[in-house]
């Protein structure tokens, strides 16, 4: 990965000996053989906290419950358009937000070369997990390569918790190859009882943080529960229903995902309108966008 970094705050290569340097004088540390190269992107003071917040509330969910959170390729199809399969993954690929890597370890065993970043310290997490694999601890909005370095980037649930979420789609962008592509997938806006539900949870949760585990045990619990005796009764496992992510989920699973969906201090719902706006803010030379099949969210993607 040495040969991809270069310094975020000048875009300088750079040296990698003990830590991170680039020929301006700016260094930048090493831990876990991970390279920490943490800028701030948000001038803005209160985007700039809830980035920080956002980071520690991430960064301290992952390393506490990163074992839990397993994942399959049939989650990682389950976030790419209709008729797509997971050979668009190929050659130089960046997880941008990757968390404890989750998604990195699958998409590198698809003879590809696999980056995972995150700003926050998840990445002990993931560097604990497979250390064979390269993380690199940034910020999606300042993040440490050159323009046009990735065959594809890729951002699944992350760039709707930032303080700019389209700043973030836009950078991104800019990280791809010509005729690359970029794929995210994003919460969509609807009042469905479940959407409402998780508001619900998500302002109690933010008003007394003691209460996130409890209420995270309970619901996952009782989702864990009608998935099962749905299950019963069909007979069989089914993606396409609005729990369908979680239906081969174990109880631990789900209970990350229940924490997961309390733990960020913000999130942008978008609707179809932002979708169209998203794509037009970067201008590709081929797009797209659709709901996801299990209606949670959008699938949004574009080539350079």
């Amino acid at each position: 990965m040495a040969e991809l970094l270069r310094c975020p705050r000048c875009g300088l290569r750079v040296q990698i000996e003990g830590v991170v340097s680039c020929a301006n004088g700016h260094d930048y540390p090493i831990r876990l053989g991970v390279p920490r190269l943490v800028e701030s992107a948000w001038q803005d003071h209160a985007a700039s906290e809830l980035q920080i917040a956002t980071s520690e509330a991430f960064g301290d969910q992952w390393n506490e419950l990163g074992e839990s959170a397993g994942v399959t390729l049939a989650d990682v199809k389950l976030h790419l358009p209709a008729g797509w399969d997971t050979s668009i993954f190929q050659g130089d690929v960046l997880d941008a937000g990757c968390g404890m890597g989750r998604y990195t370890k699958l998409i590198s065993g698809l003879n590809t070369r696999a980056v995972g970043l995150d700003v926050s310290d998840a990445v002990d997490k993931a560097a604990k997990l497979w250390p064979e694999l390269p993380f690199v601890q940034a910020d999606i909005a300042a993040p440490p390569f050159e323009r046009e370095t990735f065959d594809v980037v890729y951002s699944f649930g992350v760039l709707h918790h930032l303080p700019d979420p389209i700043r973030g789609w836009q950078t991104c962008f800019a990280l791809v190859k010509p005729g690359g592509l970029l794929l995210g997938w994003m919460y969509s806006q609807h009042g469905g009882m479940l959407r409402r539900g998780r508001r619900t949870l998500r302002v109690i949760a933010a008003r007394w943080p003691t209460l996130r585990k409890p209420i995270a045990a309970v619901a996952s619990g009782a989702i864990w529960a009608f998935l099962r005796g749905n299950r019963l009764v069909r007979g069989k496992a089914s993606r396409s229903t609005k729990l369908g992510f979680y239906d081969d989920k174990s109880l631990p699973q789900l209970y990350v995902d229940c924490h997961d969906a309390l733990a960020a201090p913000s999130e942008m719902y978008l609707t179809e309108s932002d979708c169209r706006a998203w794509l037009a803010s970067i201008e590709p030379r081929e797009s797209g966008y659709e709901r996801r099949s299990d209606g949670s969210g959008w699938i949004v993607w574009a080539r350079a």
